[in-house]
């Protein structure tokens, strides 16, 4: 009972796994933690008003294009749960809500729809 204790036991069947990040997934987080940044000092100073109207043009902006978010916040989704990477899971589910939520601000707020250039 020398050192038996304080060897280091590795197992190879055990290896970290390394996954590396395509381009679109960092380029999806990157616009993801940018609108994340730009709504939640908004969404918190909604009391405001000049912020509430920030929020409303924010969200404007979030549904004319929300079909592309949409769709690249789905395939990062999809990616990072197939290789459990958590932290990119949970920040393609929070892209996802905060295009749906700046659908209910718009239509809160009856301000017209406009998904890519089509008027709804």
């Amino acid at each position: 009972m020398t050192d038996i204790f304080w060897d280091e036991q590795t197992d190879p069947e055990e290896e970290d796994v390394q996954y590396r990040r395509p381009w679109w997934v960092i380029a999806t987080a990157a616009v993801d933690w940018i609108i994340l940044l730009a709504v939640l000092p908004a969404a918190l100073m909604v009391l405001f008003p000049f912020f509430f109207l920030f929020y409303v043009m924010l969200a404007g902006w979030l549904v004319f294009v929300s079909p592309v978010l949409l769709v690249i916040n789905a395939m990062m989704f999809v990616w990072a749960l197939r290789r459990k990477q958590a932290g990119t899971v949970t920040l393609g589910i929070v892209g996802i809500f905060l295009t749906l939520a700046a659908f209910l601000i718009v239509l809160a707020w009856q301000g017209q729809i406009v998904i890519l250039g089509i008027g709804f």
